[in-house]
């Protein structure tokens, strides 16, 4: 049975303001549309900020107000503690003003006598009940006004937040009291700032703001939602939708899910980093507005920044709330790198991606760091968590999409230390602004929605996936904003960053993956995505199509706007580095195995028409071969990667003629590439290769080092056959420091030329093949400028199946390889001029098929000398080497730098 009912309540002050002397009368609404009912014998909490309009109620109730507007009914005597000492008179003692407010309750002289005692006795006031209450402290006035409340036998007693005025001792005397009378059926409205007391006293609680109800329900749970929302008020905001809301509170929001927090700690928010220093959402000065009863716009001044954050937050009918942030600039500022968290409870357990999935590990008091669970490569359209199967129910699952429309951003999920405790969902953004004053002051920071208990996450995330997929038997295709990505019966072809497109302009090369995205799949195996760059008047406009299950087409067309300068584009396959073999119709070969500090041009030159592709070793990968378009200027060139990407690029260049440069609003076709892939293509690469053969003995120059085979048997062992060059105490090598191309071959004779990368050398290299199962070798040195070095070397690196060692007057065998040695590795023998020859030989066991070397140099200066070299454990080598080790200062000129003959028979036919 309802003892208070409040329906449709409104209660208006009318409030003088004085300003410059005049005064003015506004109406403010305390309440607005109050409406709940209190059960006899119920014991309520109202919590909310200061003017929120709890005192008001209490008051109504109380009869002091009459409301303005609605209905309230009220059954019972009603006592309460509305105002600190209200009815009490100064001047007069304690006792007497019992006798004084018992009376305005009702009571007679007799009523009030037979109720002295236990007042007194329950206010512990002592000597000072016949003292003037104007004597009273704070707590003394308390401990009497309550005393005097309870023990008027009200039906319904109010207490107006005072209950933490006075000692721990009367406090929990007044929490005693208060459940004897709820246990006596007494009806109990307490408004109170204190939570703990509230969880105490109260089953039920209801959560006021600004005149309105927030939250009616289990004290809890209004609790919860209560903290989630205290702050500055003007930068709290509220959204709701059946079993979710949302709320955000000045820089950060919390979602909640059937009155359950999902987002614990800092909820969801961003951090950015700008002139090396971190920046959190929360450091930021908010205003909340709300512009429709499902969407709100937050507006952070970060005023040490100059710089605004925009949130803009919308729930949708499906459980859904669309997150979009955007940054105005009032100045110019580099935003460096930048994060979208969300915090979310350790009860989930199960992490999810469109392509993955797993369990997030469990944590104990020794992990002090956060994990990532995903590898950094690869993009994510979303990526979710939910609980385990046995839980479904208890949460809802969570997904964290990002849209088209945000940049560069790459997802992350992570499990977090032991201290948090938490899960978290991100995504990260690099270089978002580099701000200049030709650049305008706003930008996307992130767009994307978080999904809540989706129906069927599975299906959900197939569907998302083949938006951006092209599939054709094993061919499959998926486009990641800008990036295409390459697969072939499930392996990957291409690697970071797959396949785009570049321009340069405005003294800046601008990538299509850094670019705004919009993609439309027209049919099964057709999609057309539209690229925009902020601040610029371009789009480009990408047509990609699989036309079988081994071949696709790619064409990009770019829509300008406004009159540019284009200087330079391009397209470009990024592919794996296990493809080693490069074709085209200007030639083929081998693809270095290591990679250089600066990208290798293999050609050396731009390739007008015809095709370009890759190979791999064994066919473990399909061959790729890409066809371009002649009449839209397109050139091609092969490339090895640096050490850094370590892969093979196929670019195509569109090549135009100054005039064409500058461009005006249009549409311009710009490339038309069709890739092929056969898994059984075939490509002689050896006979566009650099290959000296004999019926037994083949030589292959590779870019810079001699390989050595003898009946199929490779003799020689990583450098090879080549030259090296310390100086300033660093080696330059002719495989790994030089860049050589091809002058004259024939059946008999390879002639190189190799110009070093970061010395001012080149070098010309002879090889000729004799009929005696040997080869001469010939290197002369051009230096462009005066040089200083350390040491010149000429060294042949053969197997370690060489166990012995020969010379024309010593013999013996190689020891272990070392470890601790330095770059000169092991010398095991040293000698002049006066030496004829130095080898190597194998083991008896080995002999038939492993002839010995034998390294004939012509005799130069006397400074140069014969070594035989053990190279370290990680090379495992034997080295036959012809070096100069004296400090020279070698100015411009032509030098030869080696002369000699390597020579393979067995030894004691050679001598």
């Amino acid at each position: 049975m309802d003892i208070i009912q409040l329906k449709d309540v409104w209660e208006m002050y009318r409030i003088k303001f004085i300003l410059e002397g005049k005064a003015s009368w506004d109406n403010f609404w305390a309440l607005k549309g109050i409406s709940f009912n209190v059960e006899r014998g119920e014991t309520l909490g109202i919590i909310g900020e200061n003017g929120s309009g709890k005192s008001t109620i209490l008051k109504l109730i109380a009869g002091m107000l009459k409301s303005d507007r609605g209905e309230l009914k009220v059954s019972g005597r009603v006592s309460g503690l509305l105002e600190l000492g209200a009815g009490f008179q100064s001047e007069l003692t304690g006792r007497e003003n019992i006798y004084l407010n018992a009376s305005l309750f009702g009571l007679t002289q007799s009523q009030i006598e037979e109720k002295y005692e236990e007042i007194v006795n329950f206010a512990s006031l002592g000597k000072f009940i016949y003292a003037p209450v104007k004597c009273y402290s704070q707590g003394m006035f308390v401990r009497l006004a309550f005393s005097i409340a309870i023990h008027m036998d009200p039906d319904i007693l109010l207490i107006d937040d005072i209950l933490t005025v006075g000692d721990e001792y009367f406090q929990r005397k007044c929490i005693k009291k208060i459940f004897e009378l709820k246990e006596q059926g007494r009806t109990i409205i307490v408004v109170t700032h204190d939570m703990n007391m509230l969880r105490r006293i109260c089953k039920r609680a209801i959560f006021l703001k600004e005149g309105r109800i927030v939250k009616d329900g289990l004290t809890d749970k209004v609790i919860r939602l209560y903290t989630q929302m205290f702050g500055v008020k003007e930068g709290v905001g509220f959204l709701e939708r059946g079993p979710l809301n949302v709320v955000f509170n000045n820089g950060r929001f919390f979602i909640n899910w059937q009155d359950k927090l999902l987002t614990p700690n800092s909820g969801a928010h961003t951090i950015f980093l700008t002139a090396n220093r971190w920046y959190s959402s929360l450091q930021a000065d908010w205003e909340v507005k709300r512009e429709s009863e499902n969407k709100l716009v937050a507006k952070g001044q970060f005023y040490q920044l100059a710089l605004t954050q925009v949130w803009r937050l919308e729930l949708t009918d499906n459980y859904e709330l669309k997150w979009n942030i955007e940054m105005e600039l009032q100045e110019p500022i580099e935003i460096q790198e930048g994060y979208t968290n969300i915090m979310l409870s350790n009860e989930y357990a199960q992490w999810f991606t469109p392509s993955e999935k797993g369990e997030f590990p469990s944590k104990d008091n020794n992990d002090k760091d956060w994990q990532e669970l995903l590898n950094v490569n690869g993009f994510r359209k979303c990526i979710g968590v939910r609980t385990k199967e046995i839980l479904d129910g208890k949460l809802p699952s969570l997904i964290f999409e990002q849209s088209g429309y945000t940049s560069k951003c790459r997802a992350q999920i992570l499990n977090s230390d032991y201290f948090n405790n938490c899960r978290m969902l991100q995504y990260r953004a690099l270089a978002l602004q580099n701000y200049s004053s030709s650049c305008a002051n706003h930008f996307v920071y992130f767009s994307g929605k978080i999904i809540l208990n989706c129906p069927d996450i599975n299906n959900y995330l197939e569907k998302l996936q083949d938006g951006f997929t092209l599939v054709d038997d094993e061919l499959k295709l998926v486009f990641e904003k800008g990036k295409g990505i390459l697969l072939y019966d499930g392996t990957n072809l291409t690697c970071a960053p797959h396949i785009g497109t570049s321009f340069y302009m405005n003294g800046r090369r601008y990538y299509s993956h850094l670019a705004h995205w919009e993609v439309k799949k027209e049919d099964k195996n057709k999609l057309i995505a539209r690229g925009m760059w902020r601040n610029l008047p371009i789009v480009q406009i990408w047509e990609m199509e699989i036309s079988n299950k081994s071949q696709f087409s790619w064409k990009v067309n770019m829509e300008v706007n406004a009159e540019v300068d284009i200087q330079e584009q391009r397209a470009e396959f990024i592919c794996s580095e296990g493809y080693k073999h490069y074709f085209s119709d200007y030639g083929a070969g081998n693809l270095p195995d290591k990679f250089l500090e600066s990208e290798i041009d293999m050609l050396q030159r731009c390739i007008p028409d015809g095709s370009i592709g890759l190979l791999s070793q064994n066919n473990r990968f399909p061959a790729l071969s890409l066809k371009f378009s002649k009449d839209l200027n397109n050139f091609a060139k092969i490339l090895n990667a640096d050490f850094y990407h370590k892969a093979r690029i196929l670019r195509i260049e569109k090549v135009e003629p100054e005039e064409n440069v500058r461009l005006l609003p249009g549409e311009y076709s710009c490339f038309a590439i069709e890739a092929n892939l056969n898994k059984a293509a075939q490509v002689r690469i050896e006979d566009s290769a650099n290959i000296l053969r004999t019926k037994s003995l083949d030589f292959n120059f590779d870019k810079g080092k001699g390989c050595i085979y003898w009946e199929g048997t490779e003799l020689t062992k990583g450098f090879g056959l080549y030259t090296s060059i310390r100086s300033k105490g660093r080696w330059h090598d002719s495989y790994s420091k030089a860049i050589w191309k091809t002058e004259e071959k024939s059946r008999e004779t390879i002639k190189v030329f190799g110009k070093w990368l970061y010395l001012p050398i080149s070098q010309h290299w002879q090889i000729r093949l004799k009929k005696d199962n040997s080869f001469e070798f010939t290197v002369k040195t051009k230096v462009d400028k005066k040089i200083e070095v350390d040491r010149l070397q000429t060294n042949l690196m053969l197997s370690e199946k060489y166990s012995g060692w020969i010379t024309d007057k010593e013999k013996g065998f190689f020891p272990s390889f070392k470890e601790d040695i330095a770059d000169d590795w092991d010398c095991i023998w040293s000698g002049g001029n006066n030496t004829q020859y130095i080898a190597v030989a194998a083991e008896s066991a080995d002999k038939k098929r492993l002839p010995s070397v034998i390294f004939f140099p012509q005799k130069q200066n006397p400074d140069w000398r014969l070594n035989i070299i053990n190279s370290d454990v990680y090379h495992r080598g034997r080295v036959l080497q012809y070096l100069n080790p004296q400090r020279l200062t070698i100015f411009p000129g032509e030098y030869l730098y080696f002369c000699g003959r390597i020579h393979f028979t067995p030894l004691e036919k050679a001598l």
